[in-house]
């Protein structure tokens, strides 16, 4: 069983807006790779997920693949989940969806970490 790597969601965040969003895509790929680990499958191709950062609206197409990853462990492992896509997608348009995704994904994560044995948020 995959227990990848407990990050704080405010320093996730802290680190995207001091690094100008550098850190963002080293996260959004090592998130990639976990939650396809997770899963068992490529749920979503990590490298398109970074690329689609340069692409006005793509990354909805990631997010929601993200989102539905979630789901899919919410539901293997009894965790509780609700899909946050739609929230995610109306926060987008005014600007804030992108690092309110980051945080609550990360939140997400430290949850599905924490119920396969893995420590609390470093």
């Amino acid at each position: 069983m995959y227990i990848g790597k407990t990050r704080s969601p405010i320093v996730v965040i802290l680190l995207s807006i001091v690094t100008c969003g550098i850190y963002m895509f080293v996260w959004a790929y090592s998130v990639a790779n976990d939650i396809n680990k997770v899963v068992g499958k490529e749920q979503i191709s990590p490298v398109l997920f970074l690329v689609s950062f340069f692409i006005p609206y793509l990354p909805l197409y990631g997010y929601y693949q993200l989102d539905q990853g979630f789901v899919k462990v919410s539901q293997s492992e009894n965790l509780q989940y609700e899909s946050k896509f739609i929230l995610w997608l109306v926060l987008m348009l005014v600007g804030l969806g992108y690092l309110i995704a980051c945080f609550q994904t990360q939140e997400t994560l430290n949850k599905i970490w924490e119920n396969r044995g893995g420590g609390a948020p470093a």
